[in-house]
Formats: structure tokens, C-alpha cells, sequence
């Protein structure tokens, strides 16, 4: 028998998913790269593979970044690799000439560009390797050559040609990523306002794959905004506090009141997807619209009969603006290779299928559980956007999940925290990803990124119970047990007592000095002796070093701007 292990990815994966400037590019970019694996695979499967990874190829089914088939005798791999690729290709032109077909008039596409942007060979890599496997050996054969066709694909991978992209010159490039040059004419006024109903802004300059992301409905489904999310604590409080739910009834009257006319031309931008209004229906709209320091910017954009400074009026009356901070989250699976090295066939797509399950449950954990979005979920790896006040918990409910379905294991998870004014397409996932990879081997890893500054790291190991300090603390916090004077003392002290040259504790500093430290921070805060010394004595249990101080100061930071959110969403 003639049978084959047979692997291939479709890609460039994150550089195509980072280069977004909006949610639905973001999420586009996501969905489209797992739609073309997905056609390319259910080609393959059609000569008559069986799938090995992930176990199920049906719509909307979760799919991984790596496709594992088992090819049956008499299938050449050869032949398997063009028809998946050419399946890969396809999906993508077919979309892209659909997309063309509806919105080229409209919009102003310069079609001989797009048309030649469409047509490039690298516009989609497949990598593939195969190995022989006739599926009825002993156990041990099946590892072994799970593990050599995986090493064959990365070498694939690394030997690409990365050939360079030639355009004409001296025209206007992509603003997400500069690659190609733009397919959007100059256009009259009419041409203007139907990008801006499509979410285009006037002066956005995008190539083939950003109008396709752009005006790409991503399996007929809408997305919240970045910003919408940062102030969702803000809106959902408004309900527990009289003030605020004015402002808000308020400022959504004067944009419901103008939709129809003034601000018709800026619906797409405003206002959410019909699918999100139930979701959102307190303040269906975008949460730049709550952000005095954006409503700055939009007023000079949409001039439009001071509807954005009566907006911002409102919320300086108010003088309660929502935190413009949110949580971006990015987790994978520790030590899945070990894992899988000695499986058989079987056991390995009985391991798929629990991934399957998992991917499954942490979309309802994201999105129903945490009221985040999200943006991936293929395997082991998920990556998501929430309200910050939901977080931490969303991370719990994944470890949890994932330990459930895959008994004894643990995901790294990185939360990075950030303004929702940060650029998408620079910093968000990539600061999230830097985030997971601090995390790697069994712990969660939460970075605070402030406008300035430098960002505060909490690491922490799930085998010390994490759920349980930050829970303490947000309690402390929450009771004012805790200062801000304190959390900034904490701080101090880990520098204080650090080589600033070598990075390292200084030989002289002892447990017992920073003990007495500890101490000494918490007297200063004027709170009953019992309360005090029960902070004390957890707190002192953790420290050890300069490390430990760090670790402990940068915890209470950020279980500050969580408690912060709370507030907000209990209407404080």
C-alpha cells in the first residue's frame, strides 16, 4: 500500500491578519485564511483523504493553522499539494471577483490594478510535505512519521521564496501595510460618500486584499469595534447610576435624530451592525462617540453642524468619561507536541476531536460568558478582544475548558491591556501575542500598557492560583485596604533595590529587609490592625526577592485598573 501522512498550510497567516485597521478587517482576515484552508482540504478529501487535523471540515467549523490528512492508496501527494493549492487560489479570486463585481463602479477600483494584484502568484503561499504511512503498522510507526512530515512542512515553510512585490511608481500604497499600491481611484464626491458607506474613510488608501477585508462580510457576520468594547463597562453601569444613563439616552438621541439625514453618509461608521444591535441596544454605536478625546478628531473629520461637539458637551456636563482601555487575548496550548509524540492514529483524531470541542466552547465563553469578541479559535489557539472588567475571568474559563477537555492540560494565556485608540494593525495583537509568549509553559501573563511609559508585566503560574490572588486583591483594592500611594510604593521599592546597570538584585538586599519594607508601605495606609495584618502576612508569604516584589507590585497594578472597570459597570 501507497498510503500518505500528508500536512499543508495556507498563509501568510499573521502578517495578512495584522494588517487591519478595523475589526472587520481584523476578523475578515481570520475568517478568509481558515475558509481557504478549509476549501483546500475538503478538495483533497474528495480524491479521498481522511482528516486526521482538525477531525471535521464542515462550514464553520473550527479550523487550525497546520491541515493533517491520512491520503488513501493510490492518491499521489503530488497531485493531492496542486489540487489543495489550486482550491486555496481559487476561494480567494472567486471572493475577490465577487467582490469586485458588486463594489468596483461604486467605489472607484482602478480594475487593471486590481486585476494584476489578483493575479499574483504570492498572493497566497501553500506549503506542503508528505510521508509515507500506510496506516496499519504498529503504534510506534504513526509518531514517527507525524513527527517527520511535521519537520518536512517547517523546513517548506523556511525555504519560501518571498519574492518582492513590483508596482508602478509613484503612487499612493496601502495604509495598512504599504505592500501594494492602491486600487482606489481619486473619485468624485459620489464615489466618496459610498466608500464612507462601506467604511472607507476619505484619504484611506487600500490595495486588493484591504478592500476585500474592507467590504468582506466574513460568513455574514459584523463586528464591534475596539472602542465599543473599552467602553462597554462605562454603558452597561449606566443603568445603576440615574447621571449617566441621561448622558447616555442623551447623546444617542442626537445621533439617532440625524442618522437619517446628516449623518446618513457616516451610518456605516456610527452605528452597529443590525446582527450586534440586541447586544449592544443601550448605546448601539460606535464607543469612539463616548470618548471626549476622540470626539476632538471626529469633529474635524465630519463637520457636521456641531452634532459631535453637542456630544461632547454632554459628557463634559457629565464629567464621567468611560476608561478607554480594553483587553486583547491571545492563549496556546503548553507542550502539545510532547503530547502527541507517542499517539497512535486514532488517538490522535480522538485528540482533534477534543480540540474541536474546545474551539467550540470558547467562542461561548468569549462572546456569551465574557461579552468580548472573537477573533480566532482554531486548535489550541484563540485569540479574542473583551471588556477589561471580563478579562481575567475569560482566561479562568479557557484554562478550565481546556483542562476539561484535555484532562491534565494548560494553556499560556496573555492578556495585553491597552488604549482603544492603539493602532490595530502595529500593536494590538502583536503586543497580545508578546504577551502569550511571556506566558509559554503553563501560566498567565497580563501586560498593562499605558499611553507612556513602560508596561507592567504580572506573570503568574496556574499551579499558584492566580484566580485566587487577583481575587484578594481586587477585594482589597475594592475595600480600600490598599492605596494607590501603596501600589506606587511597591513599585519604587522593586527599582530602588535593583543594579540599574546589570538588571539585578543588589547582593546586599535580604528577604527580611524587604520584608520590613512590605511592612512599613502597609502602616502608612491608615486601615483597622487586623485588616492590615492580614494584607501583610499574604503579602510577605510571596516575597522572596526584588522578583517577587516586582511580580507583586505589578499585580496590584493591574487588579487597579480591573477593579476601576468593575466600578464602572456597577455604575460608580
Amino acid at each position: 500500500m501507497k498510503r500518505h501522512l500528508f500536512m499543508f498550510s495556507v498563509g501568510p497567516v499573521f502578517d495578512f491578519i495584522k494588517a487591519s485597521r478595523r475589526t472587520r478587517d481584523l476578523h475578515f482576515s481570520s475568517w478568509f485564511v481558515a475558509q481557504m484552508a478549509r476549501k483546500a482540504a475538503q478538495a483533497i478529501i474528495g480524491l479521498g483523504a481522511e482528516p486526521v487535523v482538525p477531525a471535521s471540515f464542515e462550514d464553520g467549523s473550527p479550523v487550525s493553522d497546520r491541515i493533517l490528512l491520512h491520503l488513501k492508496d493510490g492518491i499521489d501527494p503530488a497531485d493531492a499539494s496542486a489540487i489543495g493549492c489550486n482550491a486555496a487560489i481559487t476561494c480567494w479570486r472567486e471572493f475577490a471577483r465577487d467582490i469586485l463585481q458588486k463594489h468596483g463602479d461604486s467605489i472607484g477600483i482602478k480594475k487593471e490594478t486590481w486585476t494584476k494584484q489578483l493575479e499574483d502568484e504570492n498572493l497566497v503561499e501553500f506549503f506542503s510535505a508528505w510521508v509515507r504511512y500506510d496506516g496499519n503498522s504498529d503504534v510506534a510507526a504513526y509518531p514517527v512519521a507525524r513527527a517527520k512530515v511535521e519537520r518536512l512542512l517547517n523546513a517548506r515553510e523556511a525555504t519560501s521564496e518571498f519574492k518582492q512585490w513590483f508596482g508602478p511608481s509613484k503612487v499612493q500604497k496601502s495604509s495598512l501595510d504599504g505592500c501594494r499600491e492602491t486600487v482606489l481611484e481619486k473619485g468624485d464626491a459620489k464615489v466618496i460618500n459610498n466608500r464612507l458607506w462601506q467604511g472607507i474613510k476619505p484619504g484611506e488608501h487600500l490595495d486588493m486584499p484591504g478592500v476585500v477585508k474592507r467590504l468582506g462580510a466574513g460568513g455574514q457576520t459584523r463586528y464591534p469595534s475596539v472602542s465599543r468594547i473599552a467602553v462597554d463597562p462605562w454603558v452597561r453601569g449606566s443603568k445603576d447610576n440615574d447621571k449617566r444613563k441621561k448622558t447616555r439616552e442623551k447623546i444617542a438621541s442626537i445621533i439617532k435624530s440625524n442618522l437619517d439625514d446628516k449623518l446618513s453618509k457616516w451610518k456605516s461608521l456610527v452605528e452597529v451592525s443590525d446582527q450586534l444591535k440586541p447586544r449592544f441596544e443601550p448605546f448601539p454605536f460606535d464607543g469612539e462617540l463616548l470618548m471626549k478625546q476622540r470626539l476632538d478628531t471626529i469633529c474635524k473629520e465630519i463637520p457636521i453642524d456641531g452634532i459631535f461637539d453637542k456630544i461632547k458637551s454632554e459628557l463634559i456636563k457629565l464629567g464621567q468619561e468611560p476608561f478607554p482601555y480594553l483587553a486583547f487575548l491571545a492563549c496556546d496550548g503548553d507542550n502539545m507536541t510532547a503530547r502527541m509524540q507517542d499517539m497512535s492514529l486514532k488517538e490522535h483524531r480522538d485528540f482533534s476531536i477534543a480540540l474541536s470541542r474546545f474551539t467550540a466552547e470558547a467562542r461561548a465563553i468569549v462572546e456569551t460568558n465574557c461579552l468580548g469578541s472573537l477573533i480566532y479559535a482554531g486548535g489550541d489557539d484563540v485569540v479574542a478582544y473583551l471588556p477589561l472588567d471580563y478579562a481575567f475571568d475569560c482566561a479562568i474559563q479557557l484554562q478550565e475548558e481546556f483542562a476539561k477537555q484535555l484532562p491534565g492540560a494548560t494553556l499560556s494565556v496573555g492578556i495585553a491591556i491597552v488604549h482603544a485608540l492603539t493602532p490595530m494593525a502595529g500593536d494590538m495583537l502583536r503586543l497580545a501575542h508578546d504577551a502569550e509568549r511571556t506566558a509559554k509553559r503553563g501560566k498567565i501573563a497580563i501586560a498593562l500598557y499605558k499611553r507612556s511609559g513602560a508596561p507592567t508585566i504580572w506573570i503568574c503560574p496556574w499551579a499558584n492560583d492566580p484566580a485566587a490572588q487577583m481575587k484578594k486583591q481586587l477585594e482589597w483594592i475594592g475595600e480600600g485596604l490598599i492605596s494607590h500611594r501603596t501600589l506606587y510604593g511597591f513599585k519604587n521599592l522593586a527599582h530602588t533595590y535593583v543594579d540599574p546597570i546589570k538588571h539585578e538584585q543588589l547582593p546586599w538586599v535580604t528577604s527580611d529587609l524587604l520584608h520590613k519594607e512590605v511592612v512599613r508601605l502597609l502602616e502608612m495606609k491608615v486601615i483597622e490592625k487586623n485588616c492590615r495584618e492580614k494584607v501583610a502576612r499574604e503579602f510577605l508569604s510571596r516575597i522572596s526577592n526584588v522578583e517577587d516584589l516586582y511580580q507583586l507590585s505589578s499585580s496590584l497594578q493591574i487588579a487597579s485598573i480591573i477593579n476601576a472597570a468593575m466600578k464602572s459597570a456597577q455604575g460608580d
